[in-house]
């Protein structure tokens, strides 16, 4: 039993690290509670962690999509407040999803620091701007952001459904 032990905590520890990394591929809440609660629950969550007041508005949006873009939608939108938490400085956020008869237009937009777009390059993006922009572009939808230093940051994702 002596020498089990340590092979018994590697397994546990082993079982535990695979299921975060299943959790994380796939977040079991969107099977749970569908899209938009998800969202809800996210922004939730996180506004309790954080001192940035998040603004959510969002329209119905369960169904609308197949479970690998609600998969994509979600991250898109984990990585965007992401980035506000830890990029932003701001103590304000906005999360709007609104859907029209074609396509579903989210925007993401907070009152912080804010960059220089004209100067960012791709080089400069890192892999959450870039994931997110890619996760748009496997929806066939597209992402636009718009940043200064005055006016913080807003993106813009425009995803047909």
């Amino acid at each position: 039993q002596e020498k089990l032990r340590p092979v018994s905590e590697t397994v546990k520890e082993s079982i535990k690290e695979i299921l975060e990394i299943s959790y994380v591929l796939h977040p079991h809440q969107l099977d749970r509670l569908g899209l938009k609660k998800a969202i809800e629950s996210l922004v939730s969550k996180i506004g309790r962690t954080t001192n940035i007041k998040f603004n959510l508005t969002i329209d119905k949006i369960d169904n609308l999509l197949d479970k690998k873009s609600e998969i994509n939608l979600f991250r898109i939108l984990q990585e965007g407040i992401n980035n506000i938490i830890k990029h932003s400085g701001a103590d304000e956020a906005t999360i709007i999803i609104q859907k029209n008869t074609e396509y579903l237009k989210i925007t993401i937009s907070d009152n912080g620091c804010g960059f220089n777009e004209k100067k960012m390059t791709s080089a400069h993006k890192g892999l959450g701007l870039t994931g997110m922009e890619e996760r748009a572009s496997l929806m066939g939808g597209g992402l636009k952001i718009k940043s200064n230093p005055i006016e913080g940051t807003m993106l813009f994702l425009k995803l047909p459904y």
